[in-house]
């Protein structure tokens, strides 16, 4: 799993997804995501917790493939709002 400048997880998939949550100590079913079109021109999500807004995680840009991130965040259990 690819990381930020700052070590935190960057998932690149739903099973990587899943592994973050876990490594951030979060279960899908609190979380949930926005979805933005990155500098790339590719599309990812940030990941936050539902009560209070606290920053999970953030995907890796998917390449022109929305619908693949939706599918991917869909299959983790993250709710997309």
């Amino acid at each position: 799993m690819q990381r930020n400048k700052f070590g935190d997880p960057q998932p690149a998939n739903f099973t990587e997804m899943i592994e973050a949550l876990d490594e951030r100590n979060a279960d899908a079913s609190d979380v949930w995501a926005s979805v933005d079109i990155g500098d790339d021109g590719g599309w990812y999500a940030t990941v936050q917790h539902s009560d209070d807004g606290e920053h999970i995680f953030e995907t890796v840009e998917y390449p022109g493939a929305k619908t693949e991130l939706l599918k991917d965040l869909k299959t983790a259990g993250i709710e997309v709002i």
